[in-house]
């Protein structure tokens, strides 16, 4: 899931590997450095994951 100026959407496929090589890029210090990323992880009992990005600027 993804998070950005109060909406929530959920990326799949080709978006979701767009939404990953933006987060690297922050992460490598090539992003705009008014941009912020921050990421957590939920987990249920039947160890399904979800990752909740939250972008900032």
């Amino acid at each position: 899931m993804h998070v950005y100026n109060g909406a929530v959407h959920e990326h799949v496929g080709a978006d979701r590997s767009g939404l990953s090589a933006e987060v690297e890029q922050y992460w490598a210090g090539h992003a705009d450095p008014m941009a912020s990323f921050e990421i957590g992880e939920f987990r249920d009992d039947g160890h399904r994951v979800m990752v909740l990005i939250v972008e900032g600027c």
